[in-house]
């Protein structure tokens, strides 16, 4: 568990320097994410017994954060997948499979 959180980690600073957020400030994307993530389970738990309307508010972050935790993963393995590094295995495995197995 302690290794995917470090690749989720690099994954999520990597994409930070690519939107050109700078370098120092970077490693507060990923807590941004994760926190968000957190923070929805824990809302979440808390407003169980509340109304559809209180869910649903909590549901939108807590869905649009997990997906861009997804969808950062899956981009920064296919990156990885077409860069120069690419070709270290015998085994090489296409995009869509790799974007696959970096949200499994």
């Amino acid at each position: 568990m302690k290794v995917r959180v470090r690749f989720s980690y690099d994954a999520l600073r990597q994409v930070a320097i690519a939107v050109h957020a700078r370098e120092s400030l970077s490693y507060l994307f990923p807590v941004f994410v994760d926190g968000s993530i957190a923070y929805g389970v824990r809302a979440l738990v808390l407003l169980r017994s509340r109304d559809f309307g209180s869910h649903l508010y909590v549901w939108f972050p807590f869905l649009a954060a997990t997906g861009a935790s997804l969808w950062a993963n899956a981009l920064h393995a296919i990156t990885l997948n077409h860069g120069p590094l690419a070709g270290r295995s015998a085994l090489h495995l296409g995009g869509s499979v790799v974007g696959v197995l970096a949200v499994a």
